[in-house]
């Protein structure tokens, strides 16, 4: 596999640092439900003291996608939008006990 930016991209963001993770094998896991429980107590915690547009994190990436000359509220980073679907009912749909898991890491 071969990633890369542009390089108007690296020019225009020179603090960027990108990363790429293949994961292979992962063809049987289990989901551990009181992991996935800790996980949602700490962000129901966090959504509680503040909206996510008051997470320094989401902050960052809104800052980002403004300097872009990207809507922040237009185009939500991935944890933005995760947290903000979660905030909702309070769940996600589940798709591969790897995937929920960094779900729900992303959000918390």
């Amino acid at each position: 596999m071969y990633f890369t930016h542009a390089d108007e991209v690296w020019a225009e963001h020179p603090n960027l640092r990108a990363l790429a993770l293949t994961a292979g094998g992962l063809t049987s896991a289990r989901t551990d439900e009181a992991q996935l429980t800790e996980l949602a107590e700490r962000i129901d915690r966090r959504q509680n003291q503040m909206a996510e547009a008051g997470v320094s994190e989401i902050a960052a990436w809104r800052q980002t996608f403004s300097r872009m000359g990207l809507k922040p509220t237009q185009y939500r980073c991935a944890a933005e939008a995760l947290l903000r679907r979660y905030r909702k009912d309070k769940s996600l749909p589940r798709f591969h006990p790897a995937v929920d898991y960094l779900n729900h890491v992303s959000m918390a």
